[in-house]
């Protein structure tokens, strides 16, 4: 047995390794067996023989304890390898105990595998020649992980490691929907906002970091808010750890350049995956698998169509690749990646709430040295009987918000207007993403304020048409030129898309603005109406006490002030369903302390509701009405 194993290493480290020098000279003749089987693969894979033999050579190195020479030789080699040249001696002994097993099981490394089963066993290379696939290996995981490895939470000063702040989404496997393609923006649009609070029996869940594991092909598609770029970097974080290759790129940005520059969706991708990456061409250095993370496939407008033939293009030309695209639900078109396994990420359920804002309360205080005894028991005192504060955190954006208001020993209890309150206040207070900015925040405010009463007021408008209306409204009320107006209202949105807050949506060749969150729309729409003066502001709270979508807007201006002219404005609109809903309202505004109703629009509101109890037609008594009359 030990003579075969012999004459097959001699096979390769003579025969074989002549046979290589020779095909790259140029020549095929005279090959042993060997080489020409060799020479034969080469030819059926399509691969330019003797290019590739440039690139080849075969070592033999002896690796027994009597050739200590070449043991030394090695370790020297190794030194110049390892990030700690202390680390060369224990680094050999790893590998020859690994190629004693590869000889065992008929296998071989390449230098991937390599580097991590190095990296598995805590032994660094140092990041050096960058011609050496090892080297450019290591050096790429090591850039990956740096730039995956943070995140920022709006109110907390520094960055957290996505590693130790991780809160996992809940992830189930979901069929893809075909109707998205024709339903109507105002159908997309109540779908979207709706996304997070639908239930689905019998659902499979899934770990959202072993995305692309199973299934090389997949599609994530996600509501508002749901956290969908900091699962793609936890994700690359995780493949790069495992020295997998792995690069996560804006499918817009990709869109963009196949668009303006001609180039392929490969080339356009690693441009912008891996522009500053310290490896060159790294995805030709490193030919893969490599894991494609794409995000906003939804984002690409005009050029999905293309961008998802790309995507297919590469999945056929590369069939060990991972694909992981994420997607908003609103703009996406799922004919082409039909056959593609399609999940969903979902909020976090209301049992989960108190445990997940401890877990992260405890990573934003901990470079502070304030951490608290018993995170669990201090978060659920701040969020005890709040309802609204519950539901909030249920999001992904919204416990982070909660969360950093936790850690400025803010209480999550109270009013719903007063939490928003909070929540928008904090968002105001960060400072733009931009290095500087033109506009004061008063401006970004106000902008905010306008596109959130636009917004519910309009919900369908398109995005041009918001971006007129906002610029002629704010060069009226600065006395400036339209142009320069819609300058600053540019910049405004952008910084409000920045920091998460609104998001422009694309759906079948429109596009239209939304709030990540309709609540905090609705809040900001509310402060936009109290800014009014008294007649606008009284004909703005008339017209919408008629309105049952606008009595969340109302709640919230009430909260803000308005309670007294929220109230009268419900009084005068009892006229059908709703104006009798309007009234119950009206009352439960009237009888909470804190919003200083005259007592005599109180009385008026209290028969008023007797009236309509008493009507015949309201014979029955309603949810609402038994809630105020037990109060």
């Amino acid at each position: 047995m030990g003579g075969d194993h012999e004459a097959r290493s001699q096979t390769i480290a003579h025969d074989l390794a002549e046979d290589i020098l020779r095909i790259a000279a140029g020549r095929t003749d005279d090959l042993t067996d060997t080489g020409q089987a060799f020479l034969q693969r080469l030819l059926e894979a399509d691969l330019p023989s003797t290019k590739v033999c440039q690139g080849l050579a075969i070592q033999n190195i002896a690796a027994l304890t009597s050739d200590a020479a070449d043991i030394r030789a090695a370790v020297n080699r190794l030194e110049r390898l390892m990030t700690n040249p202390a680390d060369a001696t224990r680094a050999w002994s790893v590998l020859l105990a690994d190629a004693a097993l590869l000889i065992e099981r008929r296998s071989a490394r390449d230098a991937l595998s390599i580097g991590r089963l190095l990296s598995e066993q805590g032994l660094g290379i140092t990041l050096g020649d960058m011609r050496m696939p090892t080297v450019a290996a290591a050096a790429r995981s090591a850039w990956t992980i740096e730039n995956n490895s943070k995140f920022r939470i709006i109110g907390v000063g520094h960055a957290l490691s996505l590693a130790d702040a991780w809160i996992p989404v809940s992830c189930r496997v979901k069929l893809p929907e075909t109707e998205t393609e024709t339903a109507g923006l105002q159908e997309a649009m109540r779908r979207y906002h709706g996304w997070n609070d639908r239930n689905v029996r019998d659902a499979k869940f899934i770990d959202p970091l072993t995305l692309g594991r199973f299934y090389r092909k997949a599609v994530v598609v996600a509501g508002p808010g749901i956290g969908k770029s900091t699962v793609l970097k936890r994700l690359a974080a995780t493949y790069a750890f495992d020295n997998v290759p792995v690069a996560r790129a804006s499918l817009k940005s990709v869109a963009t350049r196949m668009r303006d520059r001609g180039e392929t969706f490969a080339e356009a991708f690693f441009q912008i995956a891996l522009g500053d990456s310290p490896v060159p061409s790294a995805e030709r250095l490193l030919p893969g698998p490599w894991v494609l993370l794409c995000e906003g496939l939804d984002e690409c407008g005009s050029m999905q169509s293309a961008v998802a033939e790309g995507l297919l293009a590469y999945a056929t030309a590369h069939p060990g690749a991972r694909l992981v695209v994420v997607t908003r639900p609103v703009g996406y078109q799922p004919a082409a990646l039909v056959e593609w396994r399609h999940y969903e990420l979902t909020p976090f359920d209301d049992t989960s709430v108190t445990p997940n804002l401890a877990s992260l309360l405890d990573e934003i205080l901990r470079p502070s040295s304030r951490s608290l005894a018993d995170s669990y028991a201090f978060v659920a005192e701040k969020i005890k009987g709040s309802k609204a504060g519950k539901l909030a955190a249920r999001s992904p954006m919204l416990l982070s918000l909660s969360a950093s208001l936790l850690a400025r020993k803010a209480t999550l209890t109270g009013r719903r207007g007063d939490l928003y309150r909070q929540i928008v206040d904090l968002i105001e207070s960060e400072p733009s993403p931009r290095q500087t900015s033109s506009i004061a925040p008063g401006i970004r405010a106000w902008v905010l304020d306008f596109l959130g009463y636009q917004l519910t007021l309009h919900p369908l408008t398109t995005a041009q048409a918001v971006e007129d209306a906002c610029a002629s409204a704010l060069s009226i009320d600065l006395s400036v030129p339209v142009l320069s107006a819609r300058e600053k209202v540019d910049e405004a949105i952008t910084h409000w898309k920045a920091l998460g807050v609104i998001e422009r949506l694309h759906h079948d060749g429109e596009q239209a603005f939304t709030f990540v969150h309709k609540t905090i729309g609705e809040y900001v729409a509310a402060r936009y109406v109290l800014r009014l003066k008294e007649m606008a502001r009284r004909t703005a709270f008339a017209d919408m006490a008629q309105i049952p979508e606008w009595s969340e807007v109302l709640e919230f201006a009430a909260t803000l002030g308005g309670a007294t002219e929220v109230c009268q404005a419900l009084l005068e609109a009892v006229e059908g369903d709703a104006g009798y809903k309007g009234v119950l309202q009206a009352l439960a505004i009237a009888m909470d302390p804190l919003g200083s109703v005259p007592i005599k629009l109180r009385q008026d509101l209290i028969s008023k509701t007797v009236e309509l109890i008493q009507s015949p037609i309201r014979s029955r008594p309603t949810a609402e009405t038994a809630k105020i009359t037990n109060a």
